[in-house]
């Protein structure tokens, strides 16, 4: 439940990165979005509180003892990559940032667990 939690936060920030990216058309046709709503910095600032919120999610699945503590050598880096490409994401960006570090962030996730496993840390 813990690591679904976990997901599910994630793929909500990674939708309103992309919102950031639409926002100059989502303005033209009244959609209304978080960064129409509140601006892109308090767009990123509620991204980047969500990403801790899903971190706190896999510590108390771990204090609760239904995750191992490993997860969090696949998991954290995740959410760090995630709360940097926040920080990166603005309206100015190319499709090319959105497509390769935003769209791309599972292929991140997946280089994390093979680095992982080779280092036998899982």
């Amino acid at each position: 439940m813990y690591t679904l939690l976990f997901f599910a936060i994630q793929f909500f920030i990674n939708t309103v990165i992309f919102d950031i990216k639409d926002i100059k058309g989502d303005r033209l046709k009244s959609i209304k979005t978080l960064p129409n709503t509140f601006g892109i910095e308090k767009t990123k600032l509620i991204c980047n509180a969500a990403s801790v919120t899903s971190i706190i999610f896999i510590f108390l699945g771990i204090i609760y003892r239904l995750l191992p503590i490993y997860t969090l050598t696949v998991l954290l880096p995740f959410a760090f990559y995630v709360i940097t490409y926040t920080y990166y994401s603005h309206k100015n960006k190319n499709t090319f940032f959105y497509g390769l570090f935003v769209d791309g962030e599972f292929i991140f996730l997946l280089f994390i667990f093979f680095i992982s496993r080779l280092l036998n840390i899982i």
